[in-house]
């Protein structure tokens, strides 16, 4: 099957795909199911699209025997003529059982993957990068017999996307892991389906002394559900076409810690601001539910007239800490952005003196009053006036937050849209939910409390 055909087939599938997609935001938009035509409307659509990527994929699987084909045909050449034409900046890709390794153009250390084949791992996901986004020969004939490369399709998302190598994802996981808290330090729940139900324990069952005669009294430990629904979160991102001539391992470090920013900043953002608009996947965020009802139990004023940084003290933040329930201490780290670190945590500590900082690992953590600070800039960071919103966040984010996560990160193309500026878009997606349910009620403090200014 041609290039020409292929790409017209995903083509179709993808206006079949926005034409489904369409149905569903109408119905959602009026706050309404679907009714009978437009369910019936959408499975067409469905199978329509899962015919196409059937076609779809039986075409790319016939294009991969004839590139296969080829590059036995190779093999069998003599060994001097194994090798394909060094790229533009240096580095040799071979097509034999012997790697060679490639010449980077040096720049420093790696951002984005480590360990000791980090190397090696970018430069798989730079060819494999090469390959899909800019349809190089040399780095296709490199990826068919080294790195892996199928079609992703999951749930109702019938639009043909790139299931990213092992290697690039690692990379962008560990990022994505290291630049967020919510992804960190919440309870993150892998998805098989779109919906996922989660039990939370609300009670526990109590004992009661018994007399001679006495009988039992029952006494049932309570649940409740926290339900997951998993949301498409994208990102777009413009890449010059001029980078394909670039290092392959600075084309895939770059892209992978781009990418990890961009997540885990978006997941941030509503697992702690989210206000329940379609902004933030329609997630109430943490710190934003403490900011609508500072009515909340575990809302607590910070000291007289303490609605900055600089005024808060260590009777206000204490008072924020004993309002923790004391299942939740065991695990409990202070969330703050680096202003409030440094013009509050750190400056009452140095005014207490003995103020140090410890090492795990060989990461410098911060510590106050012996509890973690974790940073994260989406939380408040002005240094003015403060009042009625949550500065400081203190408790357990795993019994908080729970994060489901349905799809890993997939890539989809977009060669025409940019063309005119030598540019390619290229869409990073995950599907995933984040429900904040920790925020407790106007008589019970929950597993997060909150340190609110006071004018």
């Amino acid at each position: 099957m041609t290039g020409e055909e292929l790409f017209k087939l995903r083509e179709t599938r993808a206006e079949k795909a926005a034409a489904a997609q369409a149905l569903q935001e109408l119905a959602d938009g009026e706050n309404r199911d679907l009714n009978e035509t437009e369910t019936e409307e959408i499975e067409v659509l469905l199978t329509d699209g899962e015919s196409l990527t059937a076609e779809i994929r039986s075409g790319e699987d016939e294009n991969r025997r004839k590139r296969l084909a080829t590059q036995q045909t190779a093999m069998a050449e003599p060994a001097a003529r194994r090798t394909v034409a060094p790229q533009p900046n240096g580095e040799v890709i071979t097509t034999g059982e012997v790697k060679v390794f490639p010449r980077r153009r040096v720049r420093g250390e790696l951002r984005s993957f480590k360990g000791p084949n980090a190397e090696e791992n970018a430069y798989k996901s730079g060819q494999w990068l090469k390959a899909q986004l800019f349809g190089d020969d040399s780095a296709r004939l490199y990826c068919s017999g080294n790195v892996e490369t199928r079609i992703l399709q999951t749930g109702s998302n019938i639009s043909a996307a790139y299931l990213i190598p092992p290697e690039f994802e690692t990379a962008i996981i560990t990022l994505r892991e290291t630049y967020g808290v919510i992804r960190q330090w919440a309870d993150v729940k892998s998805m098989t389906r779109d919906t996922l139900s989660v039990p939370k324990y609300e009670t526990t069952p109590t004992a009661s002394w018994l007399g001679e005669t006495g009988s039992f009294t029952a006494s049932d430990p309570t649940f409740s559900q926290v339900q997951l629904t998993a949301q498409l979160l994208g990102r777009l991102t413009r890449v010059s076409t001029q980078m394909m001539e670039d290092s392959a391992i600075d084309l895939a470090d770059w892209l992978a810690d781009d990418m990890a920013q961009a997540f885990a900043l978006a997941e941030d953002d509503a697992g702690l601001n989210g206000d329940q608009t379609s902004s933030f996947g329609k997630v109430h965020g943490i710190a934003q539910q403490f900011d609508d009802d500072n009515s909340l139990t575990g809302a607590v004023d910070a000291n007289s007239n303490a609605q900055t940084f600089a005024a808060v003290t260590v009777a206000g933040l204490t008072g924020m800490m004993a309002a923790l329930p004391q299942y939740a201490s065991f695990n409990a780290a202070f969330y703050c952005s680096r202003p409030f670190f440094s013009a509050c945590l750190e400056r009452l500590a140095h005014a207490a003196g003995g103020a140090t900082v410890q090492t795990f690992g060989e990461r410098l953590q911060q510590v106050f009053m012996g509890y973690p600070v974790r940073i994260s800039q989406l939380l408040p960071t002005s240094t003015g006036n403060l009042d009625n919103i949550a500065m400081c966040l203190f408790g357990d984010l795993s019994r908080a937050v729970v994060l489901g996560d349905r799809r890993s990160i997939t890539l989809q193309v977009l060669t025409e849209l940019y063309a005119a500026t030598g540019e390619i878009g290229i869409i990073a997606s995950e599907r995933v939910d984040i429900v904040a349910h920790g925020a407790g009620t106007t008589s019970t403090a929950g597993p997060i409390v909150a340190l609110i200014g006071v004018a």
